[in-house]
């Protein structure tokens, strides 16, 4: 990849619009990139991985810092960046995502990120995803990759050379990403100490076992092997099972014989029971046979009592029924009267009403009558206001035009001072101007003279007066000046002059115009107010003041008057409306007293007709016929009822002594006869039951339990064997792969593999170090480490040819470690190169650190560089080195303009 056109706007330090052709430079050989510090030479390299892979080039410097803060808000923010590749040019333009002002108004919008590239042949892809993929696939690198490879920045490579082995590791496992290696190793590590783990809890629960049995048989001794004890727990279990075989049989002999006596205590029980049944029926046969008595007495006097008071009952009930349709027109009589009696109410609260509201509207149409004589006036009222107003604001405006011309005056005032203000600086930086050429010329003209004294000799004439003496020569001053300085001083003169003149004449102008105004001031108002000078701006306030009091209350006035002339047509309409409303309530008042008469004539009438048919009733309310009706048939239903119950009661209990002689013959056909049980011998067999049934319990329980244990043991014992055979290879493999094997050197896998890749980096670098240190120092990974409890196979030697000595980096000088470490430098970007394909890049960058090399190292490391760049490749370095300025031809030169962004010049 090799840049041909780089443009950047408003990126980094570029405020303005930069393109950099890097054409101008050739295709192949060394160029500088130089210029103050914070110029923006690195921006170059950020905007060109920017441009590649759409982020910054180092950690420290993030996407949405690129705008530039000195760019103006209008310019977009954006790389161009033209390219070859194989002999074909690509483009790719990418712009970040950052905040910009709005187009409209004072906010703030984000600007949205934007990434497009094109192609030899004309095809476009957009997105910030698809370019990022299409330039790896292009290139077969990433951003680290890129990085890696065409930037070598001295700070990095210098660490690299002077880190020890676990921070060497850290450097190189990032670079060639062998942290997979390192995941290996753990991964193996923990899982022999998992091994381990699980070896101790399986030994802690065969223990724990061991325990348990010891525990059931106090001072047993247990064996310690799984093998020994598993024999010795079937033992125990062989044993144990026997002797519960034998217990069972007896058990079941005498269990037998308890049946036995079981059988005769049920019969017993059973005999007992149907005994205490019969007696309990013969009991209840003679309590029922007494009650059956009394409940057929109970049930022959209710049957008289219904026979003799039904009759009675249901004849006066009828009656009673007869008068009710009497009593119902009665009460519909005295609510046909209640509703005549409120009609008639109603007429009279109306009839009243109807007065009050006459009166009421009689004397609103009175008062209405009166406030339209009072409104005729308001015409004339409201003439004689509008005429105040008119001159009112004719005075307001004379005086706003006198404000208006006095607030005039004070800013010319104002600007006459500042102009005043001016013309005497410009007249101080005159006088010194003057001063300054005068002393000037009367130093030139005394130097003069000196110069021409000390041509003189004695003897000879004199080229101004021609004398041969010279008794007071002139003394040849130092620090004489110059006839242009005296003329540059002359001009700067003449200019503060001509400053001063302009200052004078823009004075003069203002005081003349405030002068003329503050006349026409003072005349107008006298006109006004007789008055003048400083009193003249507080009076035409204070009138103004009192000018817009008086309109504001002739305003409201004149609006109070308005609102009463829009309601005297509406108090007319609502006279002619009272007038009409007036005939109303007297024709309804006549209306309702004829109404009012027909209510009470029909009130007395239904009053007779109510007294005539009352007379001949038993109750004069329809309530008291409900409860004297509701009486008697309640008292009917009670005869009903207690007729009912007594049939009921002498029936159930008739139903029941005839059960209960039933039952009782039915017992004493099923009774047995008693039978004999001897006691003491029952108790004796139980308690020798219950002893036998406690052992067998106990024998079984422990049976269950050691089963158990024997089988967790075997199991126990297979898991050990599997666990102390894999624990045993996985130990040796962890202890192997993370280098803490006993007396070997602690070096990890990843180490390991480390080595290989630097081993390869330092061989390339050493062709390079040989050269620019001429051939005095080469590079050594040191093979054996003195300190076993330190991590090692990655610490870094020099060999020293002038002496054969062979001693660590951290002893070379800062020019020999920028040597070495830009010989590890190279070396790691042609490594990287082999391991991405072979893939070889046509530019490299190198940041910084030549200023620690004289003269000869600075030559020897340009010529390295230089070997480098053969074969159609250019190397930028990026330096503010003096001698590298001398020595390089082909330039990129950084200028820094302060609050105005940097720019660059291409010398070719």
């Amino acid at each position: 990849m090799r840049p041909i056109k780089l443009t950047m706007q408003a990126f980094g330090p570029y405020a303005k619009k930069q393109i950099i052709d890097f054409s101008l430079l050739g295709r192949q050989g060394i160029y500088l990139i130089s210029g103050d510090t914070g110029s923006g030479k690195t921006t170059i390299f950020d905007a060109i991985v920017f441009a590649l892979y759409g982020t910054a080039s180092g950690n420290v410097r993030e996407t949405a810092s690129f705008r530039c803060k000195y760019a103006q808000s209008d310019l977009k923010t954006y790389v161009e960046l033209v390219f070859s590749y194989r002999d074909k040019e690509y483009y790719i333009y990418r712009s970040p995502e950052y905040w910009r002002p709005a187009k409209r108004g004072s906010s703030m919008v984000q600007q949205k990120e934007k990434a497009e590239m094109i192609f030899p042949d004309q095809m476009v892809i957009s997105g910030q995803r698809h370019v990022n993929e299409a330039v790896i696939r292009l290139l077969g690198l990433d951003k680290e990759q890129f990085m890696q490879i065409a930037m070598l920045a001295q700070g990095d490579f210098l660490r690299l050379l002077l880190s020890d082995t676990k921070k060497r590791s850290e450097i190189l496992g990032k670079i060639f990403a062998t942290q997979p290696y390192r995941l290996l190793q753990e991964a193996i590590k923990k899982q022999a100490d998992t091994s381990e783990k699980e070896l101790c809890l399986k030994e802690a629960e065969l223990e724990r076992l061991k325990k348990s049995v010891q525990e059931c048989e106090a001072g047993e001794q247990v064996p310690q092997l799984p093998g020994e004890f598993l024999h010795f727990l079937q033992e125990r279990i062989d044993t144990a099972t026997q002797k519960s075989e034998k217990l069972v049989q007896y058990l079941e002999t005498k269990r037998r014989e308890q049946s036995q006596y079981e059988a005769q205590i049920a019969q017993l029980e059973r005999y007992e029971k149907i005994k205490a049944q019969m007696a309990a029926l013969q009991k209840k046969e003679v309590e029922e046979e007494a009650l059956l008595a009394i409940v057929t007495k109970k049930r022959n006097l209710a049957q008289e009592k219904y026979e003799s008071e039904y009759e009675l009952l249901l004849h006066e009930i009828g009656r009673l029924e007869g008068q009710r349709k009497d009593v119902a027109k009665v009460a519909e009589l005295t609510e046909k009267i209640e509703q005549q009696r409120n009609i008639s109410l109603k007429m009279q609260l109306l009839q009243k009403n109807v007065q009050e509201e006459y009166e009421k509207k009689r004397q609103d149409l009175e008062k209405g009558k009166a406030q339209i004589e009072q409104l005729g006036k308001v015409a004339v009222r409201q003439v004689e206001i509008k005429a105040d107003l008119e001159q009112f604001a004719k005075q307001k405006d004379d005086i706003s035009n006198l404000l208006q011309e006095i607030k005039m005056c004070n800013e010319l005032y104002g600007k006459m001072k500042e102009a005043q203000h001016c013309y005497e600086k410009k007249r101080a930086v005159q006088e010194q101007c003057a001063m300054a050429y005068e002393k000037a010329q009367r130093a030139y003209l005394d130097g003069q003279a000196g110069i021409l004294a000390s041509t003189l000799a004695k003897g000879k004439p004199c080229p101004v007066c021609g004398s041969l003496e010279h008794p007071h020569l002139a003394m040849l001053k130092e620090d004489i000046p110059s006839k242009s300085e005296v003329d540059k001083l002359r001009q700067k003169k003449a200019c503060s002059e001509e400053a001063m003149r302009r200052a004078s004449e823009v004075a003069g102008q203002y005081k003349g115009k405030m002068e003329a105004l503050r006349e026409a001031i003072e005349k107008r108002g006298k006109a006004l107010f007789s008055l003048g000078g400083r009193e003249l701006k507080q009076a035409a306030m204070a009138k103004e003041n009192e000018l817009n009091i008086k309109a504001e209350d002739l305003n409201k006035a004149l609006q109070s008057l308005k609102e009463k002339q829009s309601c005297l047509k509406q108090l007319e309409e609502t006279c002619s409306k009272l007038e009409k409303s007036c005939q109303r309530c007297n024709e309804d008042e006549k209306e309702l007293a004829a109404k009012m008469s027909a209510a009470k004539a029909a009130e007395r009438e239904l009053t007779e007709q109510k007294t005539a048919l009352a007379k001949s009733m038993q109750f004069s309310k329809l309530e008291d016929f409900n409860d004297a009706l509701k009486a008697l048939v309640e008292q009917k239903r009670k005869l009903e009822e207690e007729l009912k119950m007594a049939r009921e009661e002498f029936e159930k209990l008739q139903k029941s002594v005839i059960a209960s002689k039933n039952h009782l013959k039915a017992l004493s056909e099923q009774c047995p006869q008693r039978p004999q049980i001897d006691a003491e011998k029952k108790a004796a067999l139980d308690r020798e039951v219950a002893s036998l049934e406690k052992e067998r319990q106990i024998i079984f329980l422990r049976l269950a339990r050691e089963k158990e244990c024997a089988a967790q043991v075997e199991a126990i014992g297979c898991q050990l064997k599997t666990l102390e055979k894999e624990f045993g290879w996985q130990r040796d493999l962890a202890q192997t792969f993370n280098g803490t094997q006993t007396g070997r050197d602690r070096l990890n896998l990843e180490t390991y593999i480390q080595m290989r890749y630097f081993d390869r980096i330092i061989e390339r670098a050493n062709a390079r170090l040989l050269i620019m240190t001429s051939g005095q120092y080469e590079l050594k990974r040191r093979e054996v480490n003195g300190d076993l409890r330190r991590q090692s196979g990655l610490d870094l030697d020099v060999i020293d040819h002038y002496n054969a000595s062979e001693r660590s980096v951290k002893t070379l000088s800062g020019g020999e470690s920028f040597k070495a470490s830009l010989s590890l430098a190279l070396g790691l970007s042609d490594e990287i190169q082999l391991g991405a394909g072979g893939i070889r890049l046509e530019t490299m960058f190198v940041d910084e650190g030549f200023g620690s090399l004289d003269s000869e190292s600075l030559e020897q490391a340009l010529a390295v560089l230089d070997s480098l760049a053969q074969g159609d490749k250019l190397i930028g370095i990026i330096s503010h080195v003096e001698a590298l300025k001398q020595n390089i031809d082909k330039q990129l030169i950084v200028k820094k303009k302060i609050g105005g962004g940097s720019r660059v010049v291409v010398q070719s």
